[in-house]
């Protein structure tokens, strides 16, 4: 009888909750919070059946109860996050108005980069959208699968390269173009899911880290070598916090012993470097495209510089220097404001940590936090003379697939992990 009581109770307080998820979490809440009060009711002298009837009077109307969880405990989309990134994909637009023609194995004109820029843009959208939706909880069942292809990719950029680039090999496949970056979303994925596994342990960490990181320095990605590993220290700090230093201090041999290959070219490295620190030593060599983004940038003006002959020489001046073409062709306060837009996007997905409860949750967006933050200081950084020149894109307004689809699927994660904060408040690690 006093079972029924309580299920009826229950149940009565359910047929408000619209949400499926919720139900389960709501279910086992308001059990733990009936079964707390009776025994506290008991205690003070009430027989059992009496501590039941009370427990359910004091929770309240279960139909005006079930009304008000069935608020707090919904799904959420972040509004503000998806108006951030619509004005970020608005204004990723403006540098492709800007290109006349470019010279790639022939001469393409300004409309075709603006119908691919499209494209890309629509295509980035509906996997934010897409992943947004899904839950993704479901992704730890895919562990070694993502791990998988990340070690697929690179077994054939190392076997069957079709081509190099100076960022390392790549293969084309018809129109698709397989690189080194390709790997970077499924080892993101893979890494959120191990550190939050049972069984992991210091020796799982350190090969699956120690085995990636050499891939992708025999490749020759440098750039996204440091984004992973950022990423990488990022995702063990936060999610094993004091267990992290063994960790840690793996990592960082298996860093230093990767740094051992660069004393061969050691030489190239130094010129470099000097070309950062003083490049008018070397105004014709490696020290050019320092002094040249240098007067652009001087030239830009506070609206923008109408003289495009100027930045017509400059190469990459829609993907990795892009920020630099903005900045040129509409000013620093435009370039200011989307400086701002890129930061909040950032500062969201930090914010909302803190306010995520499932462990796994908060490690996929601190994860990918890390990847967006590199990508986006180190460019602006770079492009204003505070840190080297790399092929360092900027998140969604550099042109280009994979790093749009890399970025968007940052976000998706984002939005799909806050959409369910209320629902999911605690997922045991598997």
């Amino acid at each position: 009888m006093m079972l029924k009581k309580e299920q009826s109770y229950i149940t009565e307080v359910l047929k408000q909750i619209k949400s499926k998820e919720a139900k389960e979490n709501i279910e086992a809440e308001l059990r733990h919070h009936l079964q707390e009060t009776k025994c506290t009711l008991i205690k003070d002298g009430l027989t059992e059946e009496e501590a039941d009837e009370k427990a359910t009077v004091q929770m309240g109307n279960p139909t005006k109860l079930g009304i008000e969880l069935n608020l707090l405990h919904r799904p959420r989309i972040d509004w503000m996050m998806l108006t951030l990134l619509i004005v970020t994909f608005g204004l990723s637009y403006l540098p492709m108005l800007t290109i006349p023609s470019i010279m790639n194995g022939g001469i393409y004109t300004g409309s075709y980069y603006l119908v691919n820029k499209v494209i890309i843009i629509l295509l980035g959208m509906s996997i934010v959208t897409g992943i947004m939706f899904l839950d993704y909880r479901k992704l730890r069942n895919f562990q070694w699968v993502f791990f998988g292809l990340a070690i697929f990719i690179f077994l054939l950029l190392v076997f069957v390269p079709t081509s190099y680039m100076h960022w390392g090999p790549k293969l084309d496949i018809g129109s698709l173009t397989i690189e080194s970056s390709m790997a970077l979303p499924f080892l993101y994925l893979f890494w959120a899911i191990l550190l939050n596994n049972k069984k992991v342990n210091v020796w799982k960490v350190g090969l699956a880290f120690t085995v990636t990181f050499f891939f992708l320095q025999f490749l020759g990605s440098s750039t996204f070598l440091l984004i992973y590993v950022i990423m990488v220290f990022s995702m063990v700090v936060w999610r094993l916090r004091k267990a992290a230093g063994p960790v840690i201090g793996l990592f960082t041999f298996v860093c230093l012993l990767g740094v051992v290959p660069f004393v061969s070219t050691k030489e190239y490295w130094l010129s470099r470097i000097a070309a950062f620190v003083n490049p008018d030593q070397d105004p014709q060599g490696m020290g050019y495209m320092y002094l040249q983004v240098k007067e652009l940038m001087q030239n830009a003006g506070l609206f923008g510089n109408r003289n495009s002959n100027k930045i017509d020489f400059l190469p990459e001046s829609h993907t990795d220097f892009v920020f630099v073409n903005f900045t040129y062709h509409y000013g620093w306060v435009l370039a200011g404001i989307l400086v701002l837009i890129l930061a909040l996007l950032l500062a969201r997905m930090i914010v909302s940590i803190e306010k995520i409860k499932d462990p796994f949750g908060k490690t996929l967006i601190v994860g990918g936090a890390a990847i967006f933050s590199v990508q986006f200081i180190f460019n602006i950084a770079m492009t204003i003379g505070l840190l080297p020149m790399t092929a360092m894109p900027l998140p969604f307004i550099s042109y280009g697939l994979m790093p749009t689809m890399l970025n968007s699927l940052i976000v998706g994660i984002f939005l799909s992990v806050y959409r369910r904060k209320d629902i999911v408040r605690y997922e045991a690690s598997v």
